[in-house]
């Protein structure tokens, strides 16, 4: 019996493109190439279908209208465009691609640190204006405080970084990391009042889920110094957009650098766009070519597993994950 993966493109991105070969050479399976604009189309193309690659929402009314699909495959560490109780419900394993991206999105994470700590973005727009040293004064990283909120993969490179190049005390917050772990990397573990107020950068790094959606608001926000900076290269639905904006505007944050925004792409009236004391960039933190193709590789190699009956790996929505619950 023929077994359907469903690629959501007439023609896949550039890095997925050879990896989907290795799927098609397993016996008896088809990739289904088709792109689907709503989500009625997707719950028409679904019908058949045993694995499918998202792209964007896979909502509960997607997963709940198919009999047939069993894996949902991410080619990225992000999940929170599934529905992961849903898929648990119908018994889909979800599966990303965790570590491959961790590296790429901590050098991001510190590019928009020292870009920010050193006003270089400030200084380019001036030099290119034809002006040259104003009181442009940057901050001094050395023995500050690093705050890291989420200590997974990614945030425990974001600290290594930190205490290994500039010599700071690295604090962070995560519910999941226990105080051992955590001192393995030179970090203290803290609660999240604490870490934004004393810390001289915060950086986030945790996943965006019902737990942490909204997690970083006004009142944390309000904690921080003025002269503190602070880093998004996880999810703009972590921070509290419209507080953050507010702080920018009135100089009680010292500068934020965001790869990733509430909306996106951003709007194009965001108060954001138009501040000096921000850093923007386009939710690019993992963008590198060998990165892309290595993380499509290793979502192929995975649904390949589940294929021939091993079991996959990096499934998110097991029963007792504890964020699930």
């Amino acid at each position: 019996m023929e077994r359907l993966v469903l690629v959501p493109f007439e023609k896949p991105p550039f890095h997925l493109e050879s990896s989907l070969k290795i799927i098609a050479e397993v016996p008896d399976v088809r990739i289904v190439y088709v792109e689907s604009k709503n989500e009625e189309e997707w719950i028409k193309n679904l019908k058949d279908i045993e694995v499918a690659f998202p792209s964007g929402a896979f909502t509960k009314e997607m997963i709940d209208s198919s009999d047939k699909l069993r894996m949902i495959q991410t080619v990225s560490v992000g999940f929170n465009h599934i529905d992961i109780l849903a898929a648990l419900d119908k018994e889909v394993i979800v599966c990303n691609v965790p570590e491959v991206m961790s590296e790429t999105v901590a050098q991001h994470t510190w590019a928009l640190i020292l870009a920010l700590s050193k006003e270089i973005v400030n200084g380019d727009k001036l030099v290119r204006g034809g002006g040259w040293r104003p009181r442009l004064m940057g901050v001094n990283l050395w023995g500050k405080t690093l705050g890291i909120v989420g200590l997974g993969r990614i945030g425990r490179r974001v600290a290594l970084k930190g205490k290994h190049a500039f010599d700071m005390r690295i604090i962070a917050y995560d519910p999941y990391v226990d105080v051992e772990t955590a001192q393995t990397f030179g970090v203290e573990m803290t609660d999240l009042q604490n870490l934004m107020t004393k810390s001289d950068v915060v950086s986030i790094n945790c996943p965006l889920s019902k737990d942490t959606e909204g997690l970083v608001g006004e009142k944390e926000l309000s904690r921080m110094k003025e002269t503190a900076l602070i880093v998004n290269t996880a999810r703009g639905k972590i921070i509290d957009q419209k507080a953050l904006i507010q702080l920018l505007k009135s100089r009680k944050i010292r500068g934020a650098g965001l790869d990733v925004f509430k909306e996106e792409p951003i709007e194009s009236d965001s108060p954001l766009l138009k501040m000096d004391n921000v850093i923007l960039t386009p939710h690019i933190a993992s963008s590198t070519v060998p990165i892309f193709n290595e993380t499509a590789r290793r979502g192929c190699e995975n649904v390949v597993r589940y294929l021939r009956g091993d079991s996959p790996k990096w499934q998110i929505n097991y029963s007792t994950t504890p964020w699930l619950h």
